[in-house]
This record gives C-alpha cells, sequence and structure tokens, in this order.
C-alpha cells in the first residue's frame, strides 16, 4: 500500500531542482533525507546553505538536526562503526572540507579535513585495511584527490590526514593521467576502487574523462584502470555513484556525468572484479525503465527503476539473491521518478526526484521532494 508522507525540501527550497531527494539512508528508525545542489549550472546553481533532516515514522515528522550546514548539498550519508557520517559535498564558502558526524544525542559535530582554495569538495568516505579514504575534489592543476586517515586516530579524535596523489605515479608517468575529482570507492575482492574524473589541463570545468582506480595497499599507489566497469559507455562521459555488496560481488549502475558533476543512468551491472556482467532493466531499458539506485537488504539486491507513462512514472523495485534471476518486489505510479529509495522497519521509502536536460525538465519538477512508503 502506498503512503504520501510529505515534501520538506519544498518548505525548504524555492526552486525545484535542489528538491531532489539524492540519498535516502535508513539509520537507527529515522530516514535521513539528500537534497541542495552543488552544481555551476543551471537550474539553480549551488543551492546551499542546506539542512540536516530526517523523516521519524514514530513522531511522523520531519526533523531538522542541523540547521543551514554551509553546504551546497548532501549527496550521501556513511555509516560507520554503526555511526552516522556526512562528508561535506561542496563547502558554501569554500574554506574547509568538512565530515560531519552525529552524535549519540543527534546533535552533529564537524571536522575539519582539508584547507585552503585547491579543496572543493568531499564526495566519499570508505573503510579498507584499518584506514578512511576520503574522495575529494580539488583543484584541476593538482592531483592528489585522496586521503586517508586511521581509523583509530579518526575515533580517538587524532585528526592526521595523509594525502594521497591518484595515480600515485602520475608524477613520474606521462600515459598516466592524474584525477582531480574522486566521486565514489567501492570494495570487491578484496581490493579498494575508485571512481573520478581525469584533470583537463586546457579548462578549469568539468570536462575531463571519466577514470577509474586500483588501490595497491603494498606499494600504497593509485592505478590507473582500462574501461573495464563502464560497459561500453564513452569512457569520457563515464561515472559510477552508486553501488552495494552482495557476498563478493559489486551490484552497481553506471550513469553519464550530466550537468556538472551529476549523473544520468545508462544500465545496472555486476562484477566480481575480473569481468562485468549487465543487468537488465525491466522491459529492457529501451523500452523507457532507467535504474536510479540500487541496495543490499537481508542477503538480497535490489534495484530502483522509474519510466514515464504520460504524466506519470510507473517505478518498480526489484530483486534478486544471485544476480541473475530478478523478481517484482512492488510496482506503483507516482507523480515523477524515484531517483532514491532505503528499507526501514519492513517499509519501502521512496523521494523523488527531477532532472533539467537540453534546457527542458525530465520528471515532474513540481513532485521533486516527495517521499513515499510503500508498506507491503
Amino acid at each position: 500500500m502506498l503512503h504520501y508522507i510529505g515534501n520538506y525540501a519544498k518548505s525548504r527550497f524555492n526552486a525545484p531542482y535542489p528538491r531532489n531527494i539524492w540519498e535516502l539512508k535508513a539509520y537507527r528508525g529515522r530516514l535521513y533525507l539528500g537534497c541542495g545542489n552543488s552544481s555551476n549550472e543551471q537550474p539553480s546553481p549551488n543551492a546551499g546553505p542546506v539542512d540536516i533532516v530526517c523523516y521519524d515514522p514514530a513522531s511522523q515528522d520531519f526533523v531538522v538536526e542541523a540547521s543551514q550546514i554551509p553546504e551546497e548539498q548532501i549527496e550521501r550519508f556513511v555509516i560507520l562503526d554503526d555511526r552516522l557520517l556526512l562528508p561535506g559535498h561542496d563547502p558554501t564558502r569554500n574554506d574547509n572540507l568538512r565530515i560531519y558526524l552525529r552524535e549519540a544525542d543527534g546533535s552533529w559535530t564537524f571536522i575539519p579535513c582539508g584547507e585552503g582554495q585547491r579543496q572543493y569538495h568531499l564526495y566519499d568516505l570508505t573503510p579498507y585495511q584499518g584506514w578512511l579514504y576520503l574522495a575529494k575534489g580539488i583543484n584541476f592543476l593538482q592531483s592528489d584527490a585522496a586521503a586517508r586517515i586511521r581509523l583509530s586516530d579518526f575515533w580517538a579524535e587524532q585528526y592526521r590526514f595523509t594525502e594521497l596523489p591518484v595515480p600515485s605515479r602520475s608524477r613520474l608517468c606521462t600515459m598516466c593521467r592524474p584525477a582531480w575529482r574522486l566521486y565514489h570507492f567501492f570494495e570487491v575482492g578484496g581490493q579498494l576502487y575508485a571512481i573520478g574524473e581525469l584533470s583537463n589541463l586546457n579548462t578549469y570545468s568539468g570536462a575531463g574523462p571519466g577514470g577509474a582506480y586500483v588501490y595497491s595497499p603494498w606499494s600504497n599507489a593509485w592505478n590507473q584502470l582500462d574501461n573495464l566497469f563502464f560497459l561500453g559507455v564513452n569512457p569520457k562521459l563515464a561515472t559510477i555513484r552508486f553501488s552495494a555488496n552482495l557476498n563478493d560481488r559489486l551490484v552497481y549502475i553506471v550513469s553519464k556525468k550530466h550537468n556538472d558533476h551529476h549523473h544520468w543512468p545508462q544500465q545496472m551491472a555486476w562484477t566480481d572484479g575480473q569481468s562485468v556482467t549487465p543487468i537488465p532493466c525491466p522491459e529492457g531499458c529501451e523500452a523507457g525503465f532507467l535504474p536510479w539506485d540500487v541496495t543490499v537488504v537481508d542477503g538480497a539486491a535490489y534495484g530502483l527503476f522509474s519510466k514515464p507513462i504520460g504524466d506519470q512514472f510507473e517505478v518498480q523495485v526489484r530483486t534478486s539473491r544471485d544476480l541473475t534471476n530478478w523478481a517484482v518486489t512492488f510496482t506503483t505510479q507516482l507523480p515523477s521518478f524515484a531517483r532514491a529509495f532505503a528499507y526501514l522497519d519492513g517499509d519501502w521509502y521512496l523521494g523523488l526526484g527531477c532532472e533539467w536536460i537540453d534546457g527542458q525538465w525530465y520528471g515532474n519538477p513540481d513532485a521533486a521532494g516527495m517521499i513515499y512508503r510503500w508498506s507491503v
């Protein structure tokens, strides 16, 4: 059964685009929302500051846990050792990069993790072999788009961050292009990978081609990969922003870069780190379904798909335990496409979005920011 929850983002942003629900994250009985916009392009460029807000099913209301934090957008939350963290996506004042940390009482503190005018973004955080790795966006003439800190130091509040060039050999190898943005980390086959954007030395804009890197802990070096994960998408446009681990495999969405650093989904796939297998969209992607989000719950992978039907969108959640045989969990119709979803206490939550393509809206801009619950 479908229930309309509300649209907190509409009360916060006058324009539709920053109301996009970029992320829904379930944590300790609450549902955290990612909104705002850090693109430098139309519509609604640099829409911060933003609120850290969640939906509380117990009170059936939205709760602002931190108001007007100095970020243009919230793109992802990260759960680390049962603590909720927020990478500081794009500081409104172009000053310090920050990691925001939720305290037990529901308040938020911030941890400075990068200073100066050449460090602009913090896109992702991930643990790996006792370290916490940071994916950054930096000045396009630099190459140290990653940093790390020992997890023991991080939790002891000894904030000693070490910057890492990506790829580390770029200054010695003219064939290896440095990255000026890292968007997403994932781990598969015991190895840590990063998806980023190579620097374009001729322009400041985010026009550099996409890049994939694998980390070698033995040499503390990042090495550039061929286009293993991109499924034939033009590597100059390809990116990966959403992924989830199911046992020893990774299920993820291949996208094209769109509207500055945003993304337009192309295909869902899975990999074991050696080869890549496409996951068909319902009725085939050419029929209009696009994959927007992916997650793993209780040993099963779930994909979120939407396609336009007249002035509505058909939204479908599909599931698989082996990534080969997929079944429909539920299908519903909504006033726009569902950009993000999350599972909380037996229910599915859907966050609606809109997109701006060639000067026209895709999806219903008036519906952006709406939250729905699907109860089994």
